[in-house]
């Protein structure tokens, strides 16, 4: 008998080119905010604060499911991993995803913007999620 092998996904897009994030909300919980208004906010704080100090820009495009050959940043109601309030992984076919789970930050009382916001800014310095740096007493720190 064969084991299954487990597949292994590997980031597959180009580091060189500004990146056209498909944003979709396929929650039911509401969000706190418009979700045009969101993905403007997000775009705005990418541009104006996060470019000038990381130099990793990104259209964000308001979508209703991923699109071919964009990464992607999903809203979702209910988290898939115990305590998260979102992360962001690999997609199967090697492209950055970023999930927001929207009950799980409202219910612990935080805003959606800014699980939101954290989750774009992880997934702009660290697209593959395979950087990190070492610290004192050689202790290594994930970039995200």
């Amino acid at each position: 008998m064969r084991a299954a092998r487990s597949r292994f996904i590997a980031a597959a897009f180009d580091h060189g080119q500004v990146p056209t994030i498909a944003c979709f909300n396929k929650a039911t919980a509401s969000l706190g905010v418009s979700f045009d208004r969101l993905i403007a906010a997000l775009q705005t704080f990418v541009d104006d604060y996060f470019v000038p100090v990381w130099g990793t820009p990104a259209k964000l495009l308001k979508t209703t499911t991923f699109r071919k050959g964009a990464w992607a940043m999903a809203f979702l109601d209910d988290a898939d991993v115990a305590h998260a309030l979102g992360y962001h992984d690999l997609t199967p076919d090697g492209l950055p995803l970023s999930k927001v789970f929207v009950k799980t930050t409202l219910t612990v009382g935080q805003k959606v913007s800014v699980t939101a916001c954290h989750e774009l800014a992880e997934m702009l310095v660290d697209p593959a999620i395979n950087l990190c740096a070492t610290g004192p007493n050689t202790v290594f720190y994930a970039y995200e």
